[in-house]
């Protein structure tokens, strides 16, 4: 059945991460990550859960075929696997990315554990996708099969396949778990040590439920495709793996400097999301940031984000600027209504609202312009001052809401980064973003909203923002006619 088992982007680099440090000065962003995967695991589940349900309620073993109904529902299920994927592998390559060590062994060893967690956790709910369709030859075909508006290459499955059974990578996670084992056993360690911190029990807990499901994982795959050779089998003995981290630690000097040195052989062919955006000089910063005003859309692309294959176009995020604190009076500020918790959640500096994984969040442009951006275009509405408040009220009252990795915009419960612009602006001042039916549901991507801000009479262009051609890496901002041409250009 596995015939083609070409490389794809869905792989799993899993245990380089053991020869990764991370520099001390990015200790505050542990947390962050380590509440990120926690709704990554939160999203994975229920997206299972759906796929139960969806193999429950099929008509397909009556009558022979997929309904289109069925075919945007599963399209609609690989979709979130491949944004969660994605989104857990950020936060994988954000700890492989350093180079050098950090001074503080107990930094490098967080590092390990939450990109272990995270690896661990992609082999899980990828592992579930296999062992749920194996056998299943026509939605072993149907997961194969390319999807075009939602970017989904061929070979999807046969792919996810290849890689959970790579002798290399099954190999490599034997001797990861080996030394990770080893470390743990001695007293004084710095995992050991991780042990006192709450968070990290925590972590450490759930890294041995994630080996034993792995274990159970791998031994349903080979049963089911009947593809573990004598050979495999041997070198994946316990007494193998032990020889070869024996070895590692002996040609080291040490099991710290094992764990270190060891890196994974075949890490696949993941092109990087590490990508060299848009270079923004003081001044420059300064010219985008003067000419913002409270309620403007700000649209961006950033290239190398895997995140971009969230409906992809020519702009993949959309963010409100709503003005500092200090740029509100009073009276308007209390009449927001905000709760206590969502006044914690903006700082002085703030001027923007988002919605990103980890859920609505306030942030500042000025951010937004030092991040990996690529490009940028800035739409006002027009609207009265009444009306403006009404929708900066709105926007802000979402703030805290986590984010819909269903990608429902009906649900009113969870937010993308289009949804709070829509039910913000629209309606307002003949103001009218058309949903569009997407992987199985009604989306609003950022392209259909700066379509919409160029055909209304009740939004104007503001600005755009794009690399200048005698300055590779550099911003260049275009207005009036210039920029307005080249925006049409680039959404039509």
């Amino acid at each position: 059945m596995m015939t083609k088992q070409t490389k794809f982007f869905i792989y799993f680099p899993i245990f380089i991460l053991l020869s990764i440090s991370l520099p001390s000065s990015q200790s505050p962003t542990f947390q962050k990550d380590i509440k990120q995967l926690s709704i990554f695991k939160t999203a994975f589940e229920s997206m299972f859960s759906e796929m139960m349900k969806q193999q429950e309620e099929t008509t397909r073993h009556k009558t022979g075929y997929i309904t289109n109904t069925e075919n945007d529902r599963i399209e609609n299920l690989l979709f979130r696997y491949l944004i969660l994927r994605n989104s857990t592998w950020e936060i994988i390559n954000k700890y492989r990315g350093y180079q050098t060590f950090s001074e503080n062994p107990q930094d490098n060893m967080k590092a390990f554990v939450i990109g272990y967690s995270a690896s661990l956790i992609l082999y899980k709910y990828s592992g579930l996708l296999i062992t749920t369709y194996l056998n299943d030859d026509q939605m072993v075909n149907k997961l194969n099969e390319s999807y075009y508006r939602s970017k989904i290459p061929e070979e999807t499955f046969n792919n996810v396949f290849s890689n959970l059974t790579n002798p290399q990578n099954l190999e490599d996670l034997d001797v990861a778990r080996e030394l990770y084992m080893r470390e743990l056993r001695v007293t004084g360690t710095p995992l050991n040590r991780l042990y006192n911190d709450p968070m990290y029990k925590v972590f450490l807990d759930e890294l041995e439920e994630l080996h034993q499901v792995h274990t159970k994982l791998r031994e349903t795959i080979f049963k089911q495709s009947r593809i573990l050779s004598a050979d495999l089998e041997n070198r994946l003995r316990h007494s193998e793996i032990k020889k070869k981290v024996d070895g590692l630690i002996e040609t080291t000097g040490g099991l710290l400097a094992a764990i270190r040195a060891f890196v994974m052989t075949q890490v696949g062919d993941l092109k990087s999301p590490v990508y060299e955006a848009l270079s923004f000089s003081q001044a420059e910063k300064e010219q985008v940031i003067s000419q913002l005003k409270t309620g403007d859309i700000i649209l961006t692309f950033s290239e190398g984000y895997l995140s971009n294959i969230f409906l992809p176009g020519v702009f993949t995020h959309s963010i409100i600027y709503v003005g500092t604190r200090n740029s509100w009076s009073t009276k308007d500020w209390d009449a927001l209504n905000l709760t206590p918790a969502q006044r914690s959640m903006i700082s002085p500096e703030d001027d923007i609202i988002e919605a990103l994984s980890e859920g609505v969040v306030s942030g500042t442009i000025d951010h937004i312009l030092d991040s990996k951006i690529n490009r940028m275009v800035v739409f006002r509405p027009i609207l009265k001052p009444e009306e403006m408040k009404s929708a900066i009220k709105e926007a802000h009252a979402y703030l805290g809401n986590e984010y819909d990795f269903s990608f429902d915009i009906n649900d009113a419960s969870k937010q993308i980064c289009t949804e709070i612009i829509y039910r913000a602006f629209n309606g307002k001042n003949n103001i009218r973003f058309d949903l569009v039916s997407r992987i199985g549901t009604m989306t609003l991507n950022a392209d259909d909203i700066g379509k919409a801000a160029l055909k209304s009479e009740s939004m104007e262009f503001l600005m755009l923002v794009v690399e200048d051609n005698y300055r590779p890496g550099h911003a260049r901002i275009s207005r009036g006619k210039p920029g307005l041409e080249k925006i049409k250009e680039l959404l039509n």
